[in-house]
Order: structure tokens, then C-alpha cells, then sequence
């Protein structure tokens, strides 16, 4: 479908909306399954439940995941996700794009990374290691507020060809 697709809230138990070009928009999908997919033009998903598949071929994700897992991939523009305490497993791809990642503070999770050309910033950048055999990546745990220190329930692993990433912490 070619043109802007936008909606409120969506609710249902499984949610698939494809189109060819123009901006994909919605505030809010609540869903036990959701699959997103753009050739050309922008995804803007706000307060996103279930698991989701996003994917641009040519244009910008943007994501506010708040429960369940995330399949996000780009071929060509920037990723910007937040991820909150009820979410999942988080994984993101750009062939050409940066990735902006933000989490709570308390949000324990194993984290990978890989960039081809580009920098890696965290606020946990004490955390991580680089595998002496492939120093682009970078991996680790980030324990949020466990006190064990060594408990991650769900991995983040954010891959770009070309791009930068940067997670922040959301509060």
C-alpha cells in the first residue's frame, strides 16, 4: 500500500500492516503478535505489546516497547528504541543507520554489540569486554538493580554495518 498509514490504538491478537511508501504511525498496538514492514518511509510505533517485527527497508524505526520481545531491522535509516522494565529479548539491525537504544536504569539484561564502521557509547561501557578474536563487538552483563550482579533475563544485541549506537538510560 502506497501512503501514510496512521491509527490510535490498535488492539487484536495478531496485527500485520505492510506498505510500500509513505509513513507507518500508531500510538498504541497492544497485540500477542505484531509485524510492521515499510519499503520506503518511516515506522513511528508508540506503547507497543507483544512481540514485535519492524523492519524499513529505506527510512527511520522509531519504537516504544513496553512489553514483549523486539525483532527491529533497517536497511538504510536510524533505529531509536525505548525499552521498558516489562519488556523482552531486543534485537536490532542496521545496514546503514545508527541505533539510539534507551533502557531503564534497573533493567538487567546480557548485552551484545557489532558495528562495522562506527562507535560504540553506553553508559555501561565498564561492563563489556571485546572478544580478542573480533574487536568491533562488544559484550557483557549489566546487572540493572540485582544485587547478584551476574542475572540477566534477556539478551540485547544491536548489529550495524555502517552507524553508530548509543544506549542511554531512560529514569
Amino acid at each position: 500500500m502506497s501512503g501514510r498509514i496512521a491509527a490510535n490504538s490498535i488492539a487484536a491478537n495478531v496485527v500485520s500492516i505492510e506498505g510500500a511508501s509513505g509513513r507507518i504511525a500508531a500510538s498504541s498496538i497492544a497485540a500477542g503478535s505484531v509485524n510492521i514492514e515499510s519499503a520506503s518511509g518511516g515506522i513511528a510505533l508508540g506503547s507497543v505489546h507483544g512481540d514485535a517485527s519492524v523492519s524499513s527497508t529505506s527510512g527511520s524505526i522509531e519504537l516504544d516497547m513496553e512489553s514483549g520481545s523486539a525483532e527491529i531491522r533497517s536497511t538504510s535509516g536510524r533505529v531509536r528504541a525505548t525499552i521498558s522494565e516489562s519488556a523482552g529479548d531486543v534485537s536490532i539491525a542496521t545496514a546503514s543507520g545508527s541505533v539510539t537504544l534507551n533502557l531503564p536504569r534497573s533493567l538487567a539484561f546480557n548485552f551484545s554489540s557489532r558495528t562495522s564502521s562506527g562507535s560504540l557509547s553506553t553508559p555501561f561501557d565498564a561492563r563489556l569486554f571485546n572478544p580478542l578474536t573480533d574487536r568491533r563487538s562488544a559484550q557483557g552483563v549489566v546487572s540493572g538493580g540485582n544485587i547478584a550482579g551476574n542475572y540477566a533475563e534477556r539478551n540485547i544485541d544491536i548489529k550495524t554495518g555502517s552507524g553508530s549506537i548509543r544506549v542511554n538510560w531512560t529514569y
